[in-house]
């Protein structure tokens, strides 16, 4: 899905890969082994159970196109995109909070920006119908804007 939005007078075109996908893995780990995640590439798992709706992915993206140049404290791309999506910024918790998650749901997320994951096997994309037959509940995007501003 590519996303067209203007910031500050400038048009931003931002590629955006988000699937539902089975799990392959017993563990978070291992499923990001499996599905041939690196830490520098903006990729992450995101537990169905974590997020309130569709929505919070899709703003966490656009969070991370915009301000992610301007954030050197986390390295690890994919967690800073799972901070954008989540709301948790505290890593610790972030990486507990995705683990637990990940144990109890059988289905999850797989988000990339601007690089399409590579092991889609039990994996379906997201359509633009499943943003517009579902809608967002306010309070998990405004805590994410919050997290954002938070972050610098």
């Amino acid at each position: 899905m590519e996303l067209y939005i203007k910031w500050r007078e400038t048009p931003i075109k931002i590629k955006a890969y988000i699937y539902t996908c089975e799990k392959l893995s017993k563990t978070l780990n291992e499923e990001l082994e499996t599905r041939n995640i690196e830490s520098t590439i903006p990729q992450t798992i995101i537990p169905e159970t974590i997020t309130l709706s569709i929505h919070q992915i899709v703003q966490g993206i656009l969070h991370y196109a915009i301000y992610a140049s301007k954030q050197s404290r986390v390295k690890n791309r994919g967690l800073l995109l799972a901070t954008m999506i989540t709301g948790i910024n505290q890593l610790s918790e972030l990486i507990q909070r995705l683990t637990n998650s990940f144990q109890h749901s059988h289905y999850y997320y797989l988000v990339g920006v601007e690089h399409r994951p590579v092991n889609l096997h039990k994996c379906s994309a997201l359509k633009l119908g499943d943003l517009l037959e579902k809608s967002p509940l306010m309070n998990s995007l405004v805590k994410n804007a919050y997290i954002v501003l938070s972050l610098f």
